[in-house]
């Protein structure tokens, strides 16, 4: 059995035909090394789609583990909770706005969001072993919000002076 195909229809297969390799190529990716302040070692533990970074640099000269977030491969310290020895960004929005948990002086973790240049504890009479795992761009938080830090549920906070309310959800 033979086929023909009209000059349309050949046009036609040969367009298909031509599109094909250009939807089934292999994605790339980039390697980006991601950088701090002099004298401290960064690393990333999300990002984003506007290409934000989120993280905690460690200072060599003292060892403090601080949040960090930043565009561009280049993190930036955020810093600790009054009181705290440590933090953590575990996720940003498109709107540049960080969550993460940090202590409070106690080595126990609590959930912060990113507010007005500082770390803002968004549960503070919530107790410990809490953390916040990511970000919206509604600025609803969502976390481990179990006092005994081993249950994880879709229980959200809303960021303060969002659009949401400023009081847990």
């Amino acid at each position: 059995m033979m086929f023909r195909l009209s000059p349309a229809g050949s046009l036609a297969l040969a367009a298909l035909l031509s599109a094909a390799p250009a939807s089934a190529q292999t994605p790339t990716y980039r390697v980006t090394e991601i950088t701090g302040a002099a004298g401290t070692v960064c690393a990333a533990t999300a990002l984003n789609d506007s290409g934000m970074t989120a993280g905690a640099c460690v200072a060599m000269s003292s060892g403090t583990l601080t949040a960090a977030s930043g565009r561009k491969a280049t993190l930036n310290n955020l810093g600790l909770l009054p009181f705290g020895h440590y933090a953590v960004a575990t996720a940003v929005n498109s709107l540049g706005v960080t969550v993460g948990d940090g202590d409070a002086g106690d080595w126990q973790p609590r959930p912060f969001v990113t507010y007005e240049g500082q770390l803002l504890n968004i549960d503070p009479q919530g107790g410990a072993n809490m953390r916040a795992i990511g970000i919206m761009d509604n600025d609803i938080i969502f976390g481990s919000p179990s006092p005994g830090g081993s249950t994880i549920s879709g229980r959200p906070w809303a960021a303060a002076g969002s659009r949401s309310s400023a009081t847990a959800r």
